[in-house]
This record gives structure tokens, C-alpha cells and sequence, in this order.
């Protein structure tokens, strides 16, 4: 499974401010006929066929879309719709539906398209969740809107092309911070003459689409599992509707009230937590000495003299094409950080670092060809993602850099560089006079709360404020693991299972299924 950040990286390296986020799509598959599951359910406008979405009929799962207000509180300011998975219990042979459902709020984050649409194998997509399934749980998926199959989509094209402009003109840092706040400028024009009322793509009015469409449904007992910023807007949810869930589940969390900037700081510090773990794995150390010290090295090197990377990646269009990235510090933390998000990328982190230094720049090929993939996607709705940073999260890290007047002194150049021209961006994109404010409420839903030591972007901190909003919780860290503690530990699958199904006696396990070797 294919897993993305909501932030955009390389040039676009402001983005970089953004938090980040992974966490499934979501649209709904059909059954052989169309089944009760679809035909009980009203909320569901119109059936679709799972093939399109998840490339898979699979039996007891239901496709469709459905539409909804684009403001819950005034209704007749036009519709937007969003696709919905049912995926039906497979516990018993009964085809009913199970009285006790899975939310798992879909999109992968402000704009990332990660679910529906791409070439699954069958089982795929839904495999991850057979657990749940088999435990006798309904699964309910829904993207979120702006994001992947909802319409409208909030996609920027003009940042892709100021993207590939950037990178074929070898553009200085802050040159392309220009380029990219010009092709913001142009996407949020074109928006606008389409009538997309932008300022309701929010995590507020994301929450009232969730709650509307649980509202919809017939059963008696939801819990909900939400990865990244999605933690965000279950957060939002438990606090407009306090007993809309039995139990919660955060993977890599966001606190609803996050206020500390994202710096280049912040990405040098998380792989060196990587490289830290190398450091005290014998195997890893023997190999690669030094390796923190040589990644500092190489970052003041690709500063002082970048390098040209040739790479070459599949088109659907237009086959194989080859294209040339320069190499930088800047973007070899981008690089990092990406791979970071996987357990097994993490592994090649050391030998990569390594390669560099030994000038084997053609050792990151595969990872830079990713990069390059990641930042060309057309399906990357980045005015999504710019519309709820500017209108939420910009104005708490402006109040925690003037509480932390310190902090921001100790900023490097380009972390500076990049917040002010963030400042810029939001300027043009958002209205400060309609930004959303609402009172802090502690949940006091029971909830299990899960993150990986070496996440890029979730650090103990962070972790530990998300925490602060819960008065039941159980926190779970897993040692040896990246972003999206879901969908690579089998252990963590087994204990949200127990934590939803509340056996007697059925304790949480300590998890150590994260990386056990680097390459």
C-alpha cells in the first residue's frame, strides 16, 4: 500500500511546515448484486461499483456515494459529495449488518489521494482490516471531502508544474519559495472562478460530514480508528458530539490544539533518532561508523556543492522518463524524511547516508524516483491542505513562536525563510476574519492511543499533547517503528482488536514487531 504525507516536499519545502499524515482512502465496493448492506443504509445517494475504487468485488462490501451539505450550518449553500465503503462483518454467515461499526475517516490527510483508485491486488485494500472484520465489526470508509474521490477535489496542477519548473532551472531556495507561492496564487484563482466556497474545506465541517453520515446508520456502537491528521478531525468529532464513540483509537496523533512549527530542525533531529537506533544496534554500527557524524558532513557538503542525481520514473502516459534532480541538504532531508515514513524504507536509511558520503549518489535513485513521484501527483489536493493550514494551524504556531520568542532566534536561515514566506502564502489564501475558533473540551471517551519511536513528524511531545486532550487513555509507543503505526505492525492490529472488542482479562500487548535489522 502506497502511503503519502499532506504536506508537499523538495522546493515546495514550505509545505514542510505542514503537519503530516497517512491513513486509508475510502469509497465503497459492491457485491456480487447490490446488497442489503446498501439498501438498508440511507445514506448512501447512489451505488457504485467497487472495482473502480478498490480494484475488487469482494463479497458483504458496499460502494457509493453520497452527498452532503458544503456548510452543515447553512445547507443551502450547495452540496459536495464524498465516497463510502461498507465493508459487512464476516464473523457469522448472516449477511446483516453487525450492530457495532469501524469508523475510519479516509483521505490520508488534508488532500493525500493514498486509498481508492490504485491497482490494488485483491484483498488488498481491505486485508489490513480483516481483523476487525472477523471480530464482528463493520468497517464504515469514508474520504474526506476535498480529498481523493469527493467531489469537489481541491487539486493544484500549478504547484506540479512550479514544482518540475524549479527543479529544471535549478532555482535557489528561495527563489523557488517564490515560485511556489505564485503557483498557490494561481490555483486559489482558478478555485474561485469554479465557486468552490473554500473556506468551508475545514476540519470542523469534515467532522459534521462524519457525524451526518453515522447519524445515517443503524448501528448501536461506533469506535473509530483515525491515523495522522484524521486524528484531528476524530478529535473535532468527540468534541461536537462527546458520546458519538464507544472507544477511540489515534495512530501517529495530532493534538487538535498543535501549535509548534514544523522546522528543518525538527527533520534533521528525527533521522538522526534513526540514526541513533544504529548507533546501538551492533550490526548497524559496525557497518556504518560514524554515521552520524557523516550525515552531518554530507548535509554541509550538498549545501556547499550540490550534486546531480539522473532518476527515472514510470509515466502512465508516456512509459519510462528519465529526469535529473539536484541534490542538496534541503532536499536530501526531503528525501529522508519520506522514506522515514515506512519501516522498511527506515532500514536503508544508514546505508543511504553511507553511499553519499562515499559519493555513490546513484544509490538513492530509488528513493529519489519516489520524491519525484511524490511531488508530481496530480491526486495531491495541496489547496485542501493549504485552506486548513492557514485557517487553523497557522495562526496556534504564530502564538507559540511569540511564547517562544527563543525558539524562533534559534531558527536556521531556511527554516526562516520558509515561515515567512508560509506567512505570505496564508495571507493570500485565507481571510484572517473568517477563521474558526472554538473552546478546548477534554474527551473523555476511552481510548488507546499508538505511535512509532521514529516517526518523522510525531515526536514524545507531540504524542504526549495529544494525550493531554483524553482523561482515559492508554499510551502505546512502538520501539523500531515509522508513521502509521496501523498498517506495518500486526501486533498493533491484534491489540486494536482487543482494545474495540473489551474481552475481560485481554490486556494490551507490548508490541516489538518494528525494524529488526537495517539493511
Amino acid at each position: 500500500m502506497k502511503f503519502a504525507r499532506c504536506f508537499v516536499v523538495q522546493f515546495q519545502a514550505i509545505a514542510l511546515l505542514l503537519p503530516l499524515c497517512i491513513g486509508a482512502g475510502s469509497v465503497f465496493a459492491q457485491a456480487e448484486k447490490t446488497s442489503s448492506a446498501i439498501e438498508n443504509r440511507s445514506a448512501i445517494t447512489r451505488v457504485a461499483d467497487c472495482i473502480d475504487f478498490i480494484n475488487d468485488t469482494p463479497p458483504r462490501v458496499s460502494c457509493g456515494f453520497i452527498d452532503l451539505p458544503v456548510n452543515h450550518d447553512n445547507p443551502a449553500e450547495g452540496k459536495i459529495t464524498l465516497p463510502i465503503l461498507i465493508a459487512g462483518q464476516t464473523r457469522s454467515l448472516s449477511a446483516e449488518p453487525s450492530q457495532q461499526a469501524i469508523l475510519i475517516p479516509g483521505g490520508g490527510g488534508p488532500g493525500a489521494s493514498i486509498g481508492f483508485g490504485l491497482p490494488y491486488q485483491p484483498d488488498e485494500y481491505l486485508g489490513i482490516y480483516s481483523s476487525l472484520r472477523s471480530a464482528g465489526f463493520d468497517l464504515v470508509i469514508l474520504d474526506q471531502r476535498g480529498a481523493g474521490f469527493a467531489k469537489p477535489a481541491l487539486r493544484c496542477p500549478e504547484t506540479v508544474a512550479a514544482f518540475k519548473t524549479s527543479v529544471a532551472d535549478k532555482l535557489s531556495f528561495e527563489d523557488s519559495l517564490n515560485v511556489y507561492r505564485d503557483s498557490l496564487k494561481e490555483c486559489r484563482n482558478r478555485l474561485e472562478s469554479q465557486n468552490i466556497p473554500l473556506t468551508d474545506f475545514d476540519t470542523y465541517q469534515s467532522a459534521k460530514d462524519y457525524l451526518a453520515v453515522m447519524s445515517r446508520l443503524p448501528y448501536q456502537w461506533w469506535g473509530v480508528i483515525a491515523t495522522s491528521y484524521a486524528t484531528v478531525i476524530a478529535q473535532e468529532m468527540a468534541v461536537q458530539n462527546p458520546s458519538i464513540f464507544d472507544r477511540i483509537v489515534l495512530d501517529s496523533p495530532v493534538a487538535i490544539d498543535y501549535q509548534r512549527p514544523f522546522t528543518f530542525e525538527l527533520i534533521e533531529s528525527s533521522i538522526q533518532r534513526i540514526l541513533s537506533l544504529c548507533e546501538i544496534t551492533h550490526r548497524c554500527n559496525r557497518r556504518y561508523k560514524n554515521v552520524k557524524t557523516r550525515f552531518r558532513e554530507v548535509l554541509l557538503r550538498l549545501k556547499k556543492s550540490p550534486v546531480t542525481v539522473e532518476i527515472e520514473n514510470y509515466d502512465g502516459k508516456n512509459g519510462v522518463q528519465k529526469n535529473k534532480l539536484q541534490l542538496d541538504d534541503i532536499t536530501l532531508l526531503d528525501i529522508l524524511t519520506l522514506a522515514a515514513y515506512s519501516n522498511y524504507s527506515i532500514t536503508e536509511i544508514p546505508w543511504i547516508i553511507d553511499a553519499i558520503y562515499k559519493k555513490k549518489y546513484d544509490k538513492l535513485k530509488p528513493l529519489a524516483a519516489e520524491y519525484w513521484h511524490y511531488n508530481s501527483d496530480l491526486d495531491f489536493s495541496s489547496a485542501l491542505s493549504w485552506m486548513i493550514h492557514c485557517k487553523e494551524r497557522q495562526p496556534l504556531e504564530e502564538d507559540y513562536l511569540v511564547s517562544h520568542p527563543a525558539e524562533y532566534a534559534n531558527y536556521s536561515k531556511v527554516s526562516k525563510a520558509a515561515f515567512t514566506q508560509e506567512r505570505l502564502i496564508c495571507s493570500d489564501w485565507h481571510k484572517k476574519d473568517t477563521t474558526a475558533t472554538r473552546q478546548n473540551t477534554l474527551i473523555t471517551t476511552e481510548s488507546l492511543i499508538i505511535a512509532g519511536d521514529l516517526d518523522p513528524v510525531i515526536s514524545r511531545s507531540d504524542i504526549k499533547n495529544a494525550a493531554d486532550n483524553f482523561t482515559r487513555k492508554k499510551i502505546t509507543i512502538l520501539p523500531g517503528t515509522g508513521h502509521s503505526v496501523w498498517f506495518q505492525s500486526a501486533c498493533t492490529r491484534e491489540n486494536v482488536v482487543t482494545f474495540f472488542s473489551h474481552n475481560p482479562g485481554s490486556a494490551i500487548a507490548e508490541c516489538k514487531d518494528g525494524i529488526r535489522r537495517f539493511k
